[in-house]
């Protein structure tokens, strides 16, 4: 399968794009892309990755993207692509039908249930109802998507522990995976820099109870914190696949090669979870490459590595 990614953004704040395709190099796909809006997306550069970058028109630019994705297809070819910025998904999720005209096949949530969860407007199941009153979550979904905590430095006398869980919904609305971490170090703006493997529990049901009360298909990473009391709370939702989806993806959970599985629409065994205890730490890294990709990107907007056929 020839499977496109976007988010190719680097730096101290990392887009999952580069995470997905670390994970899916490990899977068994054909040939991997890479789409970005500007030659500045430096993960465009990371030839051990990618077979090819591609710059692409705004995504909110329907017509003109579109149009660049059925010459890819057409030039390259291209199965699938998997949106890997938040608002990459929300505008493929419109254009959804198109893409399945182009014969390009994606895993993703529909319109309306995407809407409602960025609104905060949660199933009762996922969220408590009058049997259960106090939820899965204690009932603090909507009031810390609508309310969040500004900053975790500024709470540690109400916080304690920060975990990110990422689960992956098939077509039928059920969890296929599920992974969860222990974040112990992120940056300002919240990108995983060190974490640890944990056994998802609560907070893993959770996660998977959301997809199926919700309707949801593909991925979606929720974060949470725990306050001194043990109590969790949801601090973020992601509408994709985590920075740091490539950490389970190399101890055996590669939750993107399921997603490929999916699309074509192959069995797959029922996944083991890694095993608790396992450190992630992630690493700047320097890429020296010759000025003329950069200028290719620019003038050509495509660049082709030859070291993978």
């Amino acid at each position: 399968m020839i499977v496109a990614v976007t988010g190719l953004s680097t730096g101290s704040e990392i887009a999952a794009g580069i995470a997905v395709l670390k994970a899916l190099r490990l899977s068994n796909v054909e040939r991997l892309i890479g789409l970005a809006a500007s030659a500045f997306e430096v993960g465009s550069y990371q030839e051990d990755l990618l077979d090819a970058a591609y710059l692409v028109p705004p995504i909110q630019e329907q017509g003109p993207f579109l149009d660049r994705l059925a010459q890819i297809k057409a030039e390259a070819g291209l199965d699938a692509v998997i949106p890997a910025l938040d608002n990459d998904v929300r505008r493929m999720c419109a254009m959804a039908a198109e893409l399945d005209d182009l014969g390009i096949r994606a895993l993703l949530p529909g319109e309306r249930v995407l809407a409602d969860l960025r609104e905060g407007r949660f199933p009762a199941a996922a969220d408590g109802d009058r049997k259960n009153p106090e939820g899965r979550l204690r009932g603090s979904l909507p009031a810390l998507v609508k309310s969040p905590v500004q900053s975790v430095s500024e709470q540690r006398n109400v916080l304690e522990d920060e975990f990110s869980v990422c689960v992956l919904a098939d077509r039928h609305h059920h969890a296929a995976a599920v992974a969860t971490i222990k974040k112990l170090l992120t940056s300002k703006g919240g990108s995983t820099w060190m974490a640890l493997s944990v056994d998802g529990g609560e907070l893993a049901e959770t996660a998977a109870a959301l997809v199926a009360d919700s309707g949801w298909t593909g991925p979606l990473t929720l974060d949470f914190i725990r306050n001194e009391k043990g109590a969790p709370f949801l601090t973020a939702l992601h509408p994709r696949f985590a920075d740091w989806i490539n950490f389970p993806a190399a101890e055996g959970l590669n939750l993107p090669g399921i997603l490929l599985d999916i699309l074509g629409g192959r069995d797959t065994a029922p996944p083991q979870a890694p095993p608790a205890g396992r450190l992630f730490v992630r690493t700047a890294i320097d890429i020296v490459t010759d000025m003329h990709r950069f200028g290719t990107l620019s003038l050509t907007g495509e660049i082709r590595y030859d070291n993978r056929k």
